[in-house]
């Protein structure tokens, strides 16, 4: 297993274990259960948007599609993916959407930061170099003094979603799913502007890298979700 399959792996107990202790007795086993849903299917559709981009190599070794240990998540897919398995899992279980996304916000947090510890760690998403910058190593394993662009945007991942959980303490009659709204969009400002600063290769779409494309797409889902759940709430 890989340091970065290692912090995922220990990031999803973190999340999970959260949630369970932060639901009522009653609602333990539910939250539990559509939590691992939507880890599953996040785990899926991070693969899946790895696995697209490079099928010539992929098609030639298909029995390694499913070794995610091995590395290999594209977190595009991985947040599209999640944002599905919260609307299947509302589905099978007790819970409204609104309600179960902001129940699982414990898990987003705890995932995001893993990841961009993960990517410092093994080498992906690094920023450009400079000589101000921190040691950090690319996908060849080339230590450069670069801009510190994983550590920044696990500490503004922390500074947000813990703002965002502040606010939902001190407002008691938040509407449901706007903590999940706001989480999510604050998450992907951080993205986008990453995703302008990263140097590490990957597809570009009309002048601008898929990544960012996909930032923007959910930043707009993020922000209509939210205007939702204030219209809702004064209902």
């Amino acid at each position: 297993m890989t340091l970065f399959s290692l912090l995922l792996a220990l990031a999803a107990v973190l999340g999970l274990a959260w949630i369970t202790f932060d639901s009522s007795p009653r609602l333990r086993d539910a939250s539990l259960n559509a939590a691992v849903l939507v880890l599953l299917a996040a785990l899926i559709g991070g693969r899946a948007a790895y696995v697209a981009p490079n099928w010539p190599y992929f098609q030639n070794h298909l029995i390694e599609i499913p070794q995610v240990w091995l590395g290999g998540l594209a977190w595009p897919g991985a947040l599209a993916g999640a944002i599905l398995g919260v609307l299947v899992a509302a589905r099978v279980s007790e819970f409204p959407v609104a309600v179960l996304a902001d129940r699982l916000m414990p898990l987003l947090a705890s995932l995001a930061v893993a990841v961009w510890l993960g990517c410092w760690v093994t080498g992906c998403a690094y920023g450009q170099e400079a000589d101000w910058g921190l040691p950090a190593k690319d996908e060849w394993g080339i230590w450069k003094s670069r801009l510190p662009l994983q550590l920044i945007g696990a500490v503004l991942t922390v500074a947000s979603l813990w703002s965002v959980e502040r606010f939902r303490q001190r407002k008691k009659n938040l509407s449901s799913g706007l903590t999940a709204s706001l989480g999510l969009g604050l998450l992907c400002l951080i993205l986008l502007g990453a995703s302008i600063l990263r140097a590490d290769p990957y597809p570009v779409y009309s002048g601008l890298r898929l990544e960012t494309w996909a930032a923007i797409a959910l930043l707009v889902i993020s922000i209509l979700s939210g205007f939702y759940a204030i219209i809702k709430g004064r209902r």
